[in-house]
């Protein structure tokens, strides 16, 4: 083999090596789901349905009596342990995405 041959073997096993090193590294939390914690949306929405009865049965189609009752109900069932990583989804936010 010629030092060209050499050189042109070294620069492509560098640039392969170099190629597999780059690929896209998977996300473990979305940067969305980061601001869950400040900009809540869904506990934010329960405040304001609870203000108002009407909307509340119109969003959830029950009444907020009743939304505690299954929330007191099956609360402890749906509740889900947080990780080190991150906050789990409450028991509240889970009921009220399922009713609507």
């Amino acid at each position: 083999m010629s030092s060209d041959e050499d050189v042109a073997i070294c620069m492509w096993y560098t640039l392969q090596n170099l190629e597999q090193n780059h690929k896209k590294k998977k996300l473990w939390i979305h940067p969305l789901n980061k601001k869950r914690i400040t900009h809540n949306v869904i506990l934010t929405l329960l405040c304001e349905l609870r203000s108002d009865e009407s909307k509340f049965k119109n969003y959830t189609r029950v009444s907020s009596v009743t939304f505690d009752f299954i929330l007191q109900e099956i609360g402890e069932e749906i509740r889900k342990e947080d990780t080190n990583f991150r906050k789990s989804i409450s028991p509240e936010e889970r009921l009220l995405v399922t009713l609507r």
